[in-house]
């Protein structure tokens, strides 16, 4: 892919900390990484929370039900997570095939080599993304409930503010610039 392939692969959108996680050579297990992966991702629900909170102030009766959405949420994400424990244990193999692959001399020079190594990486980021986008339906689902306790739609429309632009839109936003 080029020189900036890592730098631009990096700004694609991902859920949680997938790259630093699961999607990370480390050696770790895959349920320890899961878990970390999990924490990310629950992580940025609470700072949406907080963002959203804080543009869009809460009653205690709606903040009570926003953190037992964000509770409910957590459990089903662990429980998905859980059902997922042997396809991530084989991920973290490939992801450390993938590494090997791409040590190997020549690479990133002999053709048929670059060839296997961007299938892999290929292989892989369609699986991570079918992950990521299942998280990511979770806290969808979460965000619909939160909204369904704000008051009105002009409430709606400013928590919707909250949520922050991915580096991927902030790119585009500059290369148009």
């Amino acid at each position: 892919m080029g020189p900036l392939g890592d730098w631009y692969r990096s700004s694609l959108p991902q859920t949680g900390d997938w790259s630093g996680t699961l999607g990370s050579r480390g050696t770790g297990d895959a349920a320890a990484a899961a878990g970390r992966w999990q924490e990310t991702v629950i992580k940025g629900w609470r700072e949406l929370l907080a963002r959203r909170t804080k543009l869009v102030p809460l009653a205690a009766d709606a903040r009570a039900a926003a953190e037992n959405s964000l509770e409910a949420a957590q459990a089903e994400l662990a429980a998905y997570v859980a059902s997922l424990e042997d396809a991530l244990v084989e991920y973290r193999l490939e992801v450390q095939r993938l590494a090997g692959m791409q040590e190997k001399p020549g690479a990133t020079a002999i053709p048929f080599e670059r060839e296997r190594v961007a299938k892999k990486r290929s292989e892989l980021a369609g699986r991570a993304a079918g992950w990521m986008n299942d998280a990511e339906a979770i806290g969808k689902k979460l965000v619909a409930e939160w909204d369904r306790q704000l008051g009105s739609d002009a409430d709606r429309r400013r928590a919707a503010a909250a949520a922050e632009p991915s580096p991927l839109w902030k790119a585009d936003r500059f290369v148009r610039w």
